[in-house]
């Protein structure tokens, strides 16, 4: 057991692993490699549980395209809060009525909607 215990303790890229995380199936490799006794998953997960006192760990998962200096950097939000930057959503009504369009288009023209909107015509 000691000797499987060192082993593990020299990391996966010592054993020729890509990455130094250990998955069952590279901890059963290993132990075949050191005692010459195949394991099955579950046995190698009581292994590490039981005997070696190991626990379950996930690495965190981070984006590949995460930019550490644009995160540090200082946002935008708080001026655009104050007004500074308006968007066409700012102009808005908060609270929009349902209006029914009158009978004559030309007057829908002239009021200042848009016939296929139902609502203000806006620029943007």
């Amino acid at each position: 057991m000691e000797e499987v215990r060192a082993a593990l303790e020299r990391g996966a890229q010592a054993h020729g692993f890509e990455a130094d995380l250990w998955t069952l199936e590279r901890v059963g490799v290993v132990v075949e490699r050191v005692t010459e006794v195949s394991l099955s998953r579950a046995s190698v997960w009581r292994l590490q549980t039981g005997r070696l006192g190991w626990s379950l760990q996930r690495p965190e998962r981070r984006a590949v395209e995460r930019d550490e200096s644009e995160i540090a950097r200082p946002h935008e939000w708080p001026r655009i809060k104050r007004g500074r930057e308006h968007t066409c959503l700012d102009r808005v009504p908060r609270r929009i009525r349902r209006v029914a369009p009158p009978a004559d288009p030309s007057r829908l023209r002239a009021s200042g909607l848009h016939p296929a909107l139902k609502g203000p015509n806006r620029s943007c």
